[in-house]
């Protein structure tokens, strides 16, 4: 060891990996017992000692903000509820007349994480689906189209919760660059 290197950290060990190995070999023979448990921690042991954990460079651990999650949450939910009574009102209704569209919708954090947890999510509330992510932008069919610029605030609104609630997975927009963001969706109908 190198006075350079400094002190060599321990890599911890994978609790977590083994606990879930446990779990496992419990569920595989069906009960819980103390032999059982006692035998499915010498096979998580042993398993994990022969097949290590890769060690990842660089990786990342997230950050989750409980209560900016629990906003998004609540959001969320609020809006399921409502586009659930929305649809539900079009399908039962004789006659009614819907309007499709797709709407383009700029991305302020256009990272893999966000863009993933983004689509999920718009992919889960009825009456939305993700169709396309290009060029920093988001596009969005809506089934009741009604304005396009409600879909673009709700599409925003919902990023800034997601950006909130796992800062890491991208970078916190500044202001000049959500406004950017904003006047490249103005441009795009």
């Amino acid at each position: 060891m190198s006075a350079a290197n400094g002190p060599r950290r321990a890599a911890k060990p994978p609790v977590g990996v083994a606990a879930w190995l446990v779990v496992l070999w419990l569920l595989l023979w069906g009960k819980v017992s103390v032999a059982n448990v006692a035998s499915g921690i010498l096979v998580a042991v042993v398993l994990l000692v022969v097949f290590p954990l890769p060690r990842r460079q660089g990786a990342v651990r997230h950050v989750v903000r409980p209560l900016a999650l629990a906003r998004l949450a609540a959001y969320f939910a609020y809006e399921l509820v409502i586009s659930n009574l929305l649809v539900t009102r079009v399908i039962l209704s004789q006659g009614s007349r819907i309007r499709t569209g797709v709407v383009g919708c700029p991305l302020h954090s256009p990272s893999d994480g966000i863009v993933t947890v983004l689509a999920n999510t718009i992919a889960l509330s009825p009456g939305t689906m993700m169709v396309e992510v290009f060029d920093d932008v988001i596009y969005v069919h809506a089934l009741l189209l009604r304005d396009v610029e409600r879909v673009r605030g709700d599409v925003a609104k919902l990023q800034s919760l997601i950006i909130a609630a796992f800062p890491t997975m991208g970078a916190l927009p500044t202001a000049e660059a959500a406004e950017a963001a904003g006047r490249d969706g103005e441009a795009r109908p």
